[in-house]
């Protein structure tokens, strides 16, 4: 999984209670134990369409920034193209980011999080954008040094 940080203009931006979308399927067990997330709690959840809008909306004119890029972009990418929407945002992967420039066995986004002391609770929507937007900044700082 990856986790996403919108950025205007170097600073941050996030939407930190947007409700997770109605599930088209009850979630699998293993969804359950990683996330933490149960079927009850989606119930009422916006619909896929109305998430995918209100997401093209508050990324409009933003870099997108995520912790393993090509895993969350490709369903991103597939269900705005249903619905009209076409993400072509610059885009800046942490993970591909933390490869080139920390020397870890493992470039997971806890691995990483940790690498720098940021805890946080992993496999939450807020808590893992928001610790991607401060690796990513630490990462843009490492980067400029190396310039």
């Amino acid at each position: 999984s990856s986790s996403w940080a919108p950025s205007r203009s170097g600073r941050g931006a996030s939407a930190k209670s947007s409700p997770p979308s109605s599930p088209a399927v009850r979630l699998s067990e293993e969804i359950v134990k990683i996330t933490g997330i149960t079927d009850d709690m989606l119930v009422g959840a916006p619909a896929l369409p109305d998430v995918i809008a209100d997401f093209y909306k508050f990324t409009a004119g933003c870099s997108l920034v995520a912790h393993n890029m090509g895993f969350d972009y490709k369903f991103i990418s597939h269900y705005g193209a249903e619905e009209g929407y076409r993400f072509e945002q610059r885009q800046y992967d942490t993970l591909v980011m933390s490869q080139k420039l920390l020397r870890l066995n493992h470039h997971r986004l806890n691995d990483v999080a940790d690498f720098f002391g940021f805890t946080f609770h992993h496999h939450r929507a807020f808590d893992d954008a928001f610790v991607t937007a401060k690796i990513f900044i630490e990462l843009v700082k490492m980067a400029k040094k190396l310039d």
